[in-house]
């Protein structure tokens, strides 16, 4: 179980984290995300001192789009959790108009 499992960022760099736990499982967790030019996960891998402790793991937005990070327990069992970057930017230019 991930908790939470949904995050929103409006701007890279920005970060959240979650944490992730099995019963009678201390890991290790394996983690990634399925398209890193929008979001990176760390750490890769993360083992709990004892089994069924939580683990934390840290997003970070990199840029527009939908990712999907995904982490790895005992016996192939699996977490999702969706992640949304929206960044606005831009410049607006202003030009006098002559009649």
């Amino acid at each position: 179980m991930a908790s939470p499992n949904t995050f929103e960022f409006t701007a890279g760099g920005q970060t959240g984290s979650f944490t992730v736990s099995q019963l009678g499982f201390a890991g290790p967790f394996n983690a990634s995300v399925d398209h890193t030019n929008v979001a990176t996960i760390a750490p890769a891998s993360q083992s709990a001192s004892t089994a069924g402790e939580a683990v934390t793991f840290t997003l970070t937005a990199v840029g527009a789009g939908t990712a999907t990070a995904t982490v790895t327990g005992a016996g192939g069992q699996y977490v999702t959790v969706s992640i949304g970057v929206t960044t606005t930017g831009g410049t607006i230019q202003a030009r006098r108009r002559h009649p």
